[in-house]
């Protein structure tokens, strides 16, 4: 995900080295990254990057991973288990002020990101397409996915500008945050919890 990060940062304040004075260069080499090189990119490892955390979330919970790439449905399975457990404060390391945050202010943070995410609502912004919710997590890996959904790259690409850059840039921090907030309670809860046992993690 701070892949993604990079790549909107890099859009917004280029910071690759230039090769225009490098005398093995092939003549009228582009040397700049445009959004035509790097929005892709931004979107998918956004996308995959999400998945992993929520599938690092559940195993740490105790809990089985599903073998899916849904990031709806593998939120759920995060959301309910953070409500339902019984945390219990631990001082120095979890305050019950944590606990209240972990089940309301990072849950809702994360919830609005990735239904973004999911259901790929930056074609609704920016195209006025419906939702296009991506079930096995794959659009912006290729134009079309499996299911036969596509978009117009190059009429996104048209409508694209520095806010939007700047906006996924925000959501991506968003969910870079609160993926650690509560990655933190999870695991300083686990280590003080040694009889959870962690259910092997079968790759989907």
């Amino acid at each position: 995900m701070k892949s993604s990060r990079l790549c909107c940062q890099e859009l917004l304040e280029p910071k690759h080295n230039s090769i225009k004075l490098d005398p093995f260069a092939p003549k009228n080499w582009e040397t700049s990254y445009y959004a035509r090189h790097l929005f892709q990119t931004i979107i998918f490892n956004a996308k995959q990057g999400a998945e992993c955390f929520l599938k690092s979330l559940i195993l740490n919970l105790g809990l089985e991973v599903p073998i899916m790439h849904n990031l709806e449905q593998l939120f759920e399975k995060v959301k309910t288990e953070v409500l339902v457990k019984e945390w219990v404060v631990i001082p120095n390391k979890i305050s019950a002020a944590d606990i209240r945050h972990a089940k309301s202010t990072y849950l809702n943070h994360l919830s609005q990101q990735i239904n973004w995410l999911h259901n790929n609502l930056i074609l609704q912004e920016k195209l006025g397409m419906p939702l296009i919710p991506d079930l096995m997590n794959e659009l912006f890996r290729y134009p079309v996915m499996k299911n036969g959904a596509s978009y117009d790259f190059d009429l996104l690409l048209s409508k694209l500008n520095r806010t939007d850059i700047k906006r996924i840039r925000k959501r991506i921090d968003i969910m870079l945050r609160r993926f650690n907030d509560l990655g933190y309670i999870i695991a300083v809860e686990l280590r003080h919890s040694p009889q959870i046992t962690l259910k092997p993690f079968r790759p989907g």
